[in-house]
């Protein structure tokens, strides 16, 4: 059996990914499938061998356990240890960082024949570093579920309802840098993201698999986008697609408390010019109103065309154009 995982793990490298370790310890084969990896490699994107390829993403990490269900190989779990080191590789130029998690499990649950699969990151304790110890990110707690369902068929239609990858991502307890300047305070109590993507969308993401993606009704539907900190709060819903040039069309309904809060962190860091900063601030004063406690609440739709960001009918910013 070891024999065999090593044969499968050298033919992976074959592919946009390449796994290598240095030793293997398999037990519980046929009843359950147990299979501890001592100091794994995981290169992602050395489809050309890592000396040929202009970035690839190399992940070391100190123990990964890998549960596999034996009923057609379709259930895994696999827990991580609590080291990891990344280093990317972009140009020749290497960038390197350190991970540290309490836990890092994954559950992958797949069926072949309905093309349907089942994704999920548990992570706990996430601290992610510079190799100069400099914190990045952290987060508390961090779950990720991606989920693709099966196609089924509409009664009395030909034609298949295309499936649709539905993801959420929950971050409870985030820290980000200051080096990023970002217009967030330095403890954001929770992220909460819920969205569905319609149409074919191929990898890689570049011009032509978009404009087939595009052709092909893609479409992101944000059910929820939640952002709470200590200074405010932010929720929105709405739809993501793209136009004939592949630039963004967006059409939001927003929540905000503490905006002006953000605006003065915008403005102060020249992530906007202070004139569009006015702009904002007069035009959000105007559809503002005061909560129980105290804070100012806006509520407006926002959207997003031509290269323009508009607040209800009004254009408040231009953006700049996307190169796939």
């Amino acid at each position: 059996m070891e024999e065999k995982f090593r044969k499968f793990s050298n033919g992976v490298g074959d592919s946009a990914v390449s796994l290598s370790f240095e030793h293997i310890n398999i037990t519980g084969f046929p009843f359950s499938f147990f299979t501890n990896l001592t100091n794994p490699t995981l290169i992602f994107g050395a489809t050309r061998g890592i000396n040929d390829n202009k970035k690839y993403l190399k992940l070391r990490n100190d123990l990964i356990s890998i549960q596999i269900s034996p009923l057609n190989y379709s259930s895994y779990i696999i827990k991580f240890g609590k080291k990891y080191k990344f280093d990317f590789y972009h140009n020749s130029k290497q960038f390197s960082f350190r991970g540290f998690t309490e836990k890092f499990n994954i559950s992958l649950i797949f069926d072949r024949k309905l093309n349907a699969f089942q994704l999920d990151f548990d992570i706990a304790q996430l601290k992610f570093q510079t190799k100069n110890l400099v914190t990045l990110f952290s987060a508390k707690n961090l779950m990720l579920s991606l989920f693709k369902p099966n196609k089924k068929r509409l009664s009395n239609v030909n034609d298949e309802i295309k499936s649709g990858y539905k993801l959420v991502i929950r971050s409870e307890g985030s820290t980000i840098s200051e080096i990023f300047n970002l217009p967030v305070s330095k403890l954001i109590e929770l992220i909460f993201v819920k969205i569905k993507i319609f149409g074919n969308l191929n990898i890689p993401v570049n011009a032509a698999n978009l404009e087939y993606w595009r052709k092909d009704g893609g479409i992101i539907e944000v059910e929820e986008f939640e952002i709470i900190d200590t200074v405010f709060k932010s929720m929105l819903n709405g739809t993501v697609s793209l136009d004939k040039n592949l630039q963004i069309l967006a059409a939001f309904v927003t929540e905000v408390e503490g905006l002006p809060f953000i605006l003065k962190n915008l403005s102060d860091n020249s992530h906007i010019p202070i004139d569009t900063t006015n702009k904002l601030a007069f035009l959000l004063k105007l559809m503002s109103k005061t909560s129980p406690n105290g804070t100012i609440q806006n509520s407006f739709s926002m959207t997003v065309q031509d290269r323009q960001l508009f607040i209800d009918r009004t254009s408040v910013i231009g953006l700049p154009q996307i190169n796939w």
